[in-house]
This record gives structure tokens, C-alpha cells and sequence, in this order.
């Protein structure tokens, strides 16, 4: 059974505008990865919450799909490496 409180956090999580609201709100460096493959985390909506974050940075890593640090953790973790030195 789910409560209302966890069907509430599902819904803002998956909300994309509640995404980009919060992420405008970021103050720290904030690293959008995606795989040049991934069906589900578009391109474009990626750049765009890099583009919102004040701090935002856009890393497409090419040939991998979904879940790209774990078909790519080595570029993944060179990519949060670099905001890191922001």
C-alpha cells in the first residue's frame, strides 16, 4: 500500500517542472550526464537543466544509453571531477 506522502514524493520527482523549479535553486555545481543513446533523458531537456542550474554543466557521454555511469563510470566520474574544480 502507498501512502499519500510517498505517492506526493513520487509525483514531484517526476514532475519535470518541479525539476527545473528546484534546480534554479541549486547552489552548488551540478553535473547532467546523459548517454548520446538514452531513449529517456532527452537531449534537449538535459541541456536545458544545465542551463537552469546556476552552476550547470551538460555532459553527453556517446554510444552509451540510460544509466550512463554504469556503461561509463570512468568519463562519469572525470565529469563530476571537473565540476568539483569549479
Amino acid at each position: 500500500m502507498t501512502s499519500a506522502r510517498t505517492f506526493e514524493s513520487i509525483v514531484i520527482i517526476f514532475n519535470p517542472n518541479s525539476t527545473e523549479e528546484r534546480l534554479g535553486r541549486v547552489e552548488r555545481p551540478v553535473l547532467v550526464a546523459r548517454g548520446s543513446r538514452d531513449p529517456i533523458a532527452a537531449r534537449s531537456w538535459c541541456q536545458r537543466l544545465a542551463a537552469i542550474a546556476p552552476e550547470g554543466r551538460f555532459l553527453e557521454i556517446p554510444g552509451k544509453p540510460h544509466v550512463v555511469q554504469h556503461g561509463a563510470p570512468v568519463r562519469m566520474a572525470a565529469g563530476i571531477l571537473a565540476i568539483s574544480r569549479v
